[in-house]
């Protein structure tokens, strides 16, 4: 399998994703996608492809919107304050969003979900104007915090539990559990010590087209 490749992620919807790490099961991917977007409610859904159709990145984008990434590394995870660390983050106002390969690899099949849900939510927030830019706190950092309490308030009410992802991550005992800590670990060792880690958000708007 070639490590750039594209995949129909809702057929008849031109949405589509980059996989470009080959030890991840396309097929798992999809799969925790669809049954994510299945349980959103129909609103938010219908939301989030008009955003994506009529919205104008504020970078220009080679790619139709969105471009959806499964990859090991992104520049701002591993140079950028919010999303060091990620599992998941979104970027360019929401036409962006980048999966972390390792999560969607080892994650059971229900958290992939839940994380896709998260970072669907996102792009639902910024097209409903509820993103952290409309939040009036006092730092940058304050109003990203803001914006995830909606998101997992949001989550909640449409029936995803985003707390089990750090439960599993921090305490489960499986080899997955165990693999993925490891891997975790190793990452951290080349990331930028600087600021919280965000496991799951917004990222910055610099990043455009495959990396």
């Amino acid at each position: 399998m070639s490590k750039n490749c594209v995949y129909t992620l809702i057929p008849g919807r031109g949405l589509r994703f980059w996989l470009l790490n080959e030890t991840v099961s396309r097929q798992k991917f999809i799969n925790a996608f669809r049954a994510a977007w299945r349980r959103m409610p129909r609103y938010v859904r219908k939301r989030i492809f008009d955003y994506w159709n009529n919205n104008t990145p504020p970078i220009p984008q080679f790619f139709k919107s969105p471009n959806i990434q499964v990859s090991q590394r992104w520049a701002s995870r591993h140079n950028g304050v919010h999303t060091r660390m990620a599992f998941g983050a979104v970027f360019n106002g929401g036409h962006e969003i980048r999966f972390w390969s390792d999560a969607i690899r080892l994650f059971p099949d229900e958290l992939v979900q839940t994380l896709v849900a998260h970072e669907l939510t996102h792009v639902f927030l910024m097209a409903s104007g509820q993103n952290d830019e409309n939040y009036q706190t006092n730092t940058e950092l304050e109003n990203l915090f803001g914006e995830e309490a909606n998101v997992y308030i949001n989550l909640e009410n449409w029936g995803f539990d985003d707390a089990e992802i750090d439960v599993w991550v921090e305490s489960d005992n499986s080899d997955d559990a165990k693999e993925f800590r490891r891997l975790l670990a190793e990452d951290l060792k080349g990331l930028n010590e600087t600021g919280p880690a965000i496991r799951r958000g917004v990222g910055s708007s610099s990043l455009n087209g495959p990396i």
